[in-house]
């Protein structure tokens, strides 16, 4: 039973470091894809200003407004790609091991005690069938010591 408590108490160490490892990612994430939105937004409002009045000049209104358009969407792509390819590291690898460990460990356990169970039941069955059978070739506590005739009519 000790192991079945240890191996709990593993499993629930491992599930929550996985958790935390989860949530910290996911947070990494959610913090670059909102930077990547506000940068794409400071962007399009101060850098597309200031360089449209800058090419306006050398290429003309449609065409310097359509390159500083392209380059803000490339600028946010990228930091996107960045945010999407964030990898947990090896903390993660680590506790999904120890949580598929305590999982076998708490499978066996399982297997272990429902085995320990089956026995017990088996036993218990055959003691049972053993004093139905003796019961019934004993003598009765009134016949006794004494001739049980008028039982036996």
């Amino acid at each position: 039973m000790d192991n079945v408590a240890r191996n709990l108490r593993i499993l629930w160490r491992a599930e929550s470091i996985i958790a935390d490892i989860r949530f910290r990612q996911m947070m990494t994430r959610s913090f670059l894809r909102g930077a990547a939105a506000l940068l794409g937004a400071f962007a399009f409002l101060m850098g597309n200003l200031s360089l449209f009045f800058a090419l306006r000049q050398a290429w003309g209104r449609n065409w310097a407004a359509a390159v500083i358009a392209l380059a803000n969407l490339l600028l946010a792509v990228v930091i996107l790609i960045v945010a999407q390819r964030s990898k947990p590291g090896r903390e993660m690898e680590l506790a999904l091991e120890v949580r598929n460990s305590a999982l076998q460990a708490l499978e066996m356990d399982a297997q272990v005690l429902q085995q320990q169970l089956a026995e017990f039941r088996d036993e218990v069955r055959g003691v049972r069938r053993r004093s139905s059978v003796s019961s019934t070739t004993r003598s009765t506590p009134f016949c006794r010591g004494f001739s049980c005739r008028s039982q036996a009519r």
